[in-house]
């Protein structure tokens, strides 16, 4: 299955640079819902978010445009 942004390109239009979201601005949300594993899997409520928001976001530049999606649909 072909990705957002190569599913996007139009006609005569080349993918310049490709980006992903850094992991570093989430390290306290994550390190927070690993302590709260202890508590009924509460934890799992604050992991989950944060990690799909990470592994689902696209970012592309283009000689024409730029490409951003976020989240799984």
């Amino acid at each position: 299955m072909a990705s957002y942004v190569n599913q996007s390109l139009t006609k005569n239009e080349n993918i310049i640079n490709r980006a992903q979201v850094s992991w570093i601005p989430t390290i306290l949300a994550i390190l927070l819902g690993v302590i709260l594993l202890a508590f009924y899997g509460l934890g799992l409520l604050i992991i989950i978010p944060v990690v799909l928001r990470v592994w689902s976001t696209e970012l592309a530049l283009t000689n024409q445009r730029i490409i951003a999606k976020v989240g799984l649909i």
